[in-house]
């Protein structure tokens, strides 16, 4: 598997279970908790692609300097 199959599995990963953690949020009805849930979530999701983000800054920012 190359580095852009990986990429896109993780991506329909990360989607699948957004959609069907939000999916079973709603079921139980909608709540102020719900949203601080859904946002944990995203965070949750996508912190390995920030966490590269922010190393690949910090060392191209180092690098500039």
């Amino acid at each position: 598997m190359n580095a852009r199959q990986r990429n896109r599995l993780m991506n329909l990963n990360r989607v699948l279970i957004f959609v069907l953690t939000s999916g079973g949020l709603l079921l139980d009805g909608l709540q102020i908790a719900d949203l601080l849930c859904t946002l944990a979530l995203l965070v949750w999701l996508w912190l390995p692609l920030c966490t590269r983000l922010e190393v690949h800054l910090a060392s191209s920012f180092k690098n500039f300097r």
